[in-house]
């Protein structure tokens, strides 16, 4: 099975068309056909139901996932290698990151506008998700350093502390019964339909400071990115635990936005895997976020 059929499979299967795959891969009709056929040969099952389009078979679409995690690989290890030999002036490559959504892209941003000016070939990759798929990434090596929000089990990682902390909370409506408080007890949200974070760490941290059992909380939705749980507590759904600074309550926003007491912190960690070698991209990366703690730091000593 050679990656060069793999991106011919992926295509289609993305596209739903052997004539587009085709035009995007710059081959002709038959040449992917009998690339197709042969791969099905190969695994000896049928990958599309041949119709109107080409439609996915279960093996298809588990090929269809697996093969973009291969290609994603083998992409980023074929442009790593390509810039290992190169001087400082001719770094390139991309550098991929990703993480939940936190503030502290802002100091990655910062320090990346800095870094792009010294080795301008350099892409930065940004892939936003929750916890899990964060370590997942790690896992199969597709990114080169994630940025976990504690509690996350960092001790399994190469990481360095960023200046910088999450400050947990309530988003709510502003004509809500809760937005007259200055701040938000456990006792506040007794009986409040809320909607929380997936990742189980950030789960048992808020059920900790409630001190009560999810089974006694009147949990309406659950969520892995904010955007969207901002959505449905617009619409007056409920109140959502979340950290500050990412969603727009200011001006005429129906939102507004409550801190936790007692207050509820967490700090956040850049991270990456212990036995694979960074790119002299990400490396030289590293070195500029690292300058820039203990930049952070010199100054609160």
């Amino acid at each position: 099975m050679e990656i060069r059929t793999l991106r011919y499979f992926l295509a289609v299967a993305e596209l739903g068309n052997i004539s587009k795959a085709a035009v995007f891969l710059h081959t002709s009709q038959p040449n992917i056909t009998r690339q197709l056929k042969d791969l099905e040969l190969e695994i000896g099952k049928p990958l599309f139901k041949r119709g109107k389009g080409m439609i996915l078979t279960e093996e298809g679409h588990y090929l269809k996932n697996k093969a973009r995690q291969i290609i994603d690989l083998f992409d980023k290890i074929d442009s790593d290698i390509k810039i290992i030999n190169m001087g400082d002036d001719k770094v390139t490559g991309t550098i991929k990151i990703a993480g939940g959504e936190t503030y502290a892209m802002n100091i990655i941003g910062n320090v990346f506008k800095k870094f792009h000016k010294k080795y301008p070939l350099v892409k930065l990759d940004i892939y936003s998700g929750a916890t899990n798929e964060v370590i997942k990434r790690l896992e199969k090596g597709t990114i080169d350093f994630g940025i976990l929000i504690e509690p996350a089990p960092i001790t399994d990682y190469n990481f360095l502390k960023l200046p910088c902390f999450n400050t947990w909370g309530i988003l709510m409506r502003k004509d809500s019964e809760l937005a007259t408080r200055s701040f938000i007890l456990p006792e506040d949200l007794s009986g409040k339909p809320l909607l929380l974070s997936n990742p189980s760490a950030h789960t048992n941290m808020i059920k900790i400071w409630l001190n009560k059992n999810l089974s006694d909380l009147t949990i309406v939705a659950t969520y892995n990115l904010i955007y969207n749980a901002s959505i449905l507590v617009k619409d007056g759904l409920g109140y959502a635990f979340t950290i500050d600074k990412l969603i727009n309550t200011t001006g005429e926003s129906e939102l507004t936005f409550r801190e936790l007491r007692p207050k509820l912190i967490s700090y956040l960690d850049l991270v990456w895997k212990t036995e694979i070698a960074l790119s002299k991209a990400a490396r030289l990366f590293l070195e500029e976020i690292k300058k820039e703690v203990i930049k952070y730091e010199s100054i609160l000593d």
